[in-house]
C-alpha cells in the first residue's frame, strides 16, 4: 500500500492517470477545506468520492476520517447495479521511522442503491 502522495495538488489541478486496465482522473476542489474528487472508470466499473478528511494528530499516529460516501457503479451483462459505502477510517503509523504503514480501522455499510438492500452485518 502506497503511503505518500504522488503529487501535490494546487485549486483547480487536475491529476489523470491511464493505464491498460483503468483511468483515474482527480481535482483540488477547495483548498479549505481540502476536498478532492475523482473519478476512476475500467472495464465493469465506475467510482466516484469526494474526499474530504479530517486528520488527527496523537503524537505517533495520524487518524483520517472521510464521512463522504463513495460511489461505485458495477457494469453488469443485464443491468448496472449502484453501491453506495463509506471509506473506513484509516490510521498511520511509524511517522518517524521508514516503514511507515497504513491500516483500516472499523466497520463499513454497504448499501446496494439498485435493490435497496443493505448488508447482513
Amino acid at each position: 500500500m502506497r503511503t505518500s502522495k504522488p503529487f501535490i495538488s494546487l485549486l483547480g489541478e487536475t491529476y489523470e492517470l491511464k493505464t491498460n486496465k483503468f483511468r483515474f482522473i482527480g481535482e483540488c476542489v477547495c483548498k479549505v477545506p481540502s476536498t478532492l474528487a475523482f473519478h476512476a472508470e475500467g472495464e465493469g466499473f465506475e467510482m466516484t468520492k469526494n474526499v474530504q478528511a479530517k486528520m488527527k494528530f496523537t503524537g505517533t499516529q495520524v487518524k483520517v476520517k472521510d464521512e463522504n460516501l463513495a460511489e461505485v457503479k458495477l457494469k453488469l451483462e443485464d443491468k448496472d447495479e449502484i453501491y453506495y459505502f463509506p471509506i473506513p477510517e484509516m490510521t498511520i503509523g511509524n511517522l518517524l521511522l521508514p516503514s511507515r504503514y497504513m491500516e483500516p480501522v472499523g466497520e463499513i455499510e454497504v448499501i446496494n442503491a439498485t435493490s435497496d438492500l443493505e448488508n447482513p452485518g
